[in-house]
């Protein structure tokens, strides 16, 4: 038998209190994503909706249209993760992909007062370079099937297009990948 089949009593609770508190530690962080990504979201939208625009005044309310136009914003984490336990982005992963839902959620409970949809950005550089943050080398930029990471330009031009009623006024509960191909790609193992 293994010293450890031995320990006292004392050792055996503190090791009990350490996973306890490791546990404790990892729920904390869970909720702060939770909270900031997808409670927030929720929030927001309540608070705003009092402001949106009322359905258009003297239409059937099966004919009106929505005037508002929500856009929330996720990332490709809700679709996808990366491997090993050093990442620790359940948090993360969970908060997003329950924006996904919301989306949906939302645009039918909204029908005919604003249309809601979703964007998951990929890799967007918001590094600042002046200040020493992480450049994006040639083979970052070459994993990506448009050969370059995204940048915040990407997804503003997504975000005003889904705004924009003219453009997109019959796009409501969907949501946008904006990740230059790489969700789209096929992984194989190298041999």
């Amino acid at each position: 038998m293994s010293e450890k089949a031995f320990l006292p009593t004392d050792d055996a609770e503190t090791n009990e209190e350490m996973a306890l508190t490791r546990l404790i530690a990892r729920l904390e962080e869970y909720d702060k994503y939770i909270q900031n990504n997808m409670r927030s979201a929720f929030l927001v939208t309540e608070v705003c909706r009092q402001y949106f625009p009322p359905p258009n005044p003297g239409v059937t309310p099966l004919l009106s249209r929505p005037s508002a136009s929500i856009i929330h914003i996720s990332s490709t984490r809700a679709l996808a993760s990366e491997f090993g336990p050093k990442y620790c982005q359940e948090g993360y992963a969970s908060a997003k992909a329950g924006l996904l839902g919301l989306t949906h959620a939302q645009g039918q409970s909204m029908a005919r007062l604003a249309r809601v949809n979703v964007i998951l950005p990929g890799w967007i550089d918001t590094e600042d370079h002046g200040n020493g943050g992480y450049i994006p080398s040639d083979v970052d930029h070459g994993w990506h099937t448009t050969g370059r990471v995204g940048n915040p330009r990407d997804v503003a031009q997504m975000v005003a297009f889904l705004a924009d009623d003219e453009k997109s006024g019959f796009i409501t509960c969907q949501e946008f990948t904006i990740d230059g191909g790489v969700s789209k790609r096929m992984h194989y193992p190298e041999t």
